[in-house]
């Protein structure tokens, strides 16, 4: 689910990023794999009673001001490339594109429709089965490189404005031929100090869940997860921006379908729907509504 953070004052800059949190699959790539993978994700960011030019006060007390703001229609993609090394190691390199369009009219300053590419990351990931066990162990870690667009005075910010960091681990555990239960968690945040001397805020995600497929190593694999997000309030110098940042808990519904396979090749679909269960969020307009991902993944080599 991708939400759009977009704060009152317009000087505030908070980031459209992704909020990309999944079941680890426990696949671990051999040597010399090349997959690519593609993800397009729809959903709403804001709240969808529309603000009509009421006062509205935020979690905060503070009071925001009476202008017309509308929900926003959020469409993100992703293609992403993984080449698998030696020992359970394996390197990508993903490229996020988002775009935003209001659903109504909108009279915040400064705050207009936008698209464009966000902010490239470059990952490393170890993974492996540990001996004959049904337990599978994972780590990663990389950055994030600032190629989204900052809008100096303007709430539109694709990317964090400077260098960032990511690391996070993963396992899954067997409990069948047909059953698997998964665990993740992982964070980031700005590893340097922006131009601007703005920084969003840190991120920190968990996800727990259970795979199940009809039919061992069959070719449909359907998921429950339930994800855990926090991100901490953005700030420029020493003004902090409380009405930014948010907590939630959302469950997300998945299916994948391998349509075809062949000597070491295969093509496979992805769907996945997401709803937040509770979520505190500083204003209306940082709200997480229902959002669905169509995807699909190629072992090409």
């Amino acid at each position: 689910m991708l939400l759009l953070a977009f704060v009152g004052d317009a000087q505030a800059q908070a980031c459209m990023c992704s909020r990309d949190v999944s079941l680890p699959s426990g696949h671990v790539a051999r040597v010399g794999e090349v997959m690519m993978n593609l993800d397009t994700t729809s959903g709403y960011s804001g709240d969808t009673s529309f603000w009509s030019g009421f006062l509205v006060t935020d979690l905060h007390g503070d009071s925001m001001a009476g202008m017309k703001m509308s929900p926003h229609f959020v469409q993100s993609a992703k293609l992403e490339a993984s080449v698998g090394l030696p020992k359970g190691f394996a390197v990508s390199a993903a490229l996020p594109y988002v775009a935003m369009f209001h659903t109504e009219e909108n009279e915040m300053p400064g705050d207009v429709d936008n698209n464009g590419i966000g902010d490239v990351s470059v990952m490393g990931r170890w993974g492996r089965k540990i001996g004959m066990s049904k337990w599978y162990l994972g780590v990663s870690g990389g950055v994030t490189l600032p190629t989204g667009e900052v809008v100096t005075n303007s709430p539109v910010r694709r990317g964090k404005g400077a260098l960032g960091w990511v690391v996070g681990a993963q396992t899954v555990y067997r409990l069948n031929p047909f059953v698997a239960l998964a665990a993740s968690a992982g964070a980031s945040s700005t590893a340097l100090p922006t131009p601007d001397n703005y920084y969003v805020g840190a991120m920190v995600n968990g996800s727990l869940g259970a795979r199940w497929t009809p039919k061992e190593n069959g070719p449909v694999v359907l998921s429950a997860t339930v994800l855990e997000e926090w991100q901490d309030t953005d700030r420029k110098d020493a003004l902090v921006y409380e009405n930014t940042g948010y907590l939630s808990t959302s469950l997300a519904l998945g299916a994948s379908w391998n349509v075809w396979a062949k000597d070491m090749r295969s093509i496979t679909l992805q769907a996945r729907a997401q709803s937040p269960l509770v979520q505190q969020v500083g204003d209306p307009m940082y709200q997480a509504n229902l959002s669905g991902t169509l995807g699909v993944g190629a072992v090409v080599f």
